[in-house]
């Protein structure tokens, strides 16, 4: 595993802990990760399961997170 692969992984998981405190930053830092979503060394899958990626687990770590809010 890289460098930056585990850089993402780290902002991921920082955003994760924080959406329980402010969901709506963390949604925001999802906003940024759409920039880069795209690019060639951004996995497509993790633990080998088509279509987990960090983008939807972050999604699906902030929805109940604003569901708890709401």
């Amino acid at each position: 595993m890289g460098i930056r692969l585990t850089a993402l992984y780290i902002f991921v998981a920082i955003l994760l802990v924080y959406a329980w405190k402010d969901w709506f930053k963390s949604l925001c830092g999802l906003i940024l990760l759409m920039a880069v979503i795209e690019h060639e060394d951004m996995p497509k899958s993790m633990f080998g399961t088509q279509g987990l990626n960090v983008w939807n687990v972050l999604f699906f770590g902030i929805f109940p997170a604003w569901l708890a809010v709401r």
